[in-house]
């Protein structure tokens, strides 16, 4: 090897071409002002096209409630979600000028197939270099039951923990029971945690005790509760309700550690905002799949999708578990 080839190979080294192991799926969607159950829900499209394809996602991801709780505190949603590719990020795309628009053909070619569970397209002229740009990604209320389907399936469950082991988020013990609880409280409070007003509840689902009297129903070798802005004697009265000791999970800013330990829970329980639904989402398509509690069963079925209808006993209504 000559000595120029030498200075090539080590300037390759440190660094690779961009955006040469694909294909990739580009979301081209602006960061919008939501939290992050919603900002993933609009873009749908573009992770099932990337479960379908077995691609790489690309694209910008922000939580909104982060900037709402401390204008210092900026993540990258992407990165914190296992989505993030060095070695090809939006930037990169958007640098890259001969660009493989199939997103429109790739689009129709999903809707009457259902490969979710199968293996990737073989029949499509997609390779390593290949980008599939998705630049009209739907709005969460006229999103098709089959791109609900595919998002958020497997590999985005796979990616979302192991990220989250690397973060130092422990994984559930085999033989261990988990049961999560999910109130959605500090940005939505009105009333009272016990009485809340109509406009929270239809975040929160119910009042906290009936969440404490449904979770009691469920043994378990660890019982989290994951919520924001509750006083200490809130919390002291839902852990004698349920009558074991119980975890709280107050830091907002570690909503991604939260959805890790949510996907891993044996039993889920929550009312029916999106942050619970993409938990919901991510247990009950673990390799056992969770029993969900909600006080919005129906709502909730339909955000997990058509893949559901199999297991959808495991969707239960609070008034079935309640005294």
């Amino acid at each position: 090897m000559t000595r120029s080839e030498v200075v090539m190979a080590a300037l390759y080294l440190a660094s690779p071409p961009k955006c040469e192991n694909g294909p990739y799926i580009w979301s081209t969607l602006k960061d919008t002002n939501a939290g992050i159950g919603t900002a993933l829900n609009f873009r749908r499209p573009s992770f099932a096209l990337a479960e379908i394809l077995g691609a790489q996602w690309v694209g910008t991801l922000t939580n909104a409630h982060d900037r709402f709780r401390s204008s210092n505190h900026s993540q990258d949603a992407a990165a914190l979600l296992g989505l993030a590719d060095p070695f090809c990020t939006a930037a990169d795309l958007t640098a890259i000028n001969q660009t493989q628009q199939h997103g429109r053909r790739l689009v129709k070619y999903h809707l009457s197939r259902s490969l979710c569970r199968t293996k990737p397209l073989t029949d499509v002229a997609l390779n390593r270099r290949s980008i599939v740009v998705v630049d009209t990604e739907q709005g969460r209320n006229s999103i098709p039951p089959f791109w609900i389907t595919c998002a958020f399936y497997y590999t985005f469950r796979s990616n979302v923990l192991m990220a989250a082991f690397k973060r130092g988020v422990p994984e559930k013990p085999v033989k261990s029971i988990w049961v999560g609880v999910h109130f959605r409280w500090g940005d939505t409070q009105a009333g009272s945690p016990l009485k809340p007003a109509k406009s929270a509840l239809v975040r929160t689902g119910a009042p906290l005790s009936t969440f404490a009297h449904v979770t009691k129903h469920y043994a378990a070798n660890r019982t989290m509760l994951f919520t924001e802005g509750l006083r200490r004697g809130d919390l002291e009265l839902f852990e004698a309700i349920v009558g074991r000791p119980v975890e709280i999970h107050s830091d907002s800013h570690k909503w991604a550690n939260a959805l890790a330990m949510m996907a891993q829970c044996d039993v889920l329980v929550g009312g029916s905002s999106t942050f619970f639904k993409l938990g919901a989402r991510l247990c009950i398509f673990a390799e056992k799949p969770c029993t969900v509690v909600t006080s919005k069963p129906a709502e909730v079925t339909e955000h997990l999708g058509d893949e559901v209808a199999y297991n959808v006993s495991s969707v239960i209504h609070f008034a079935s578990q309640r005294n």
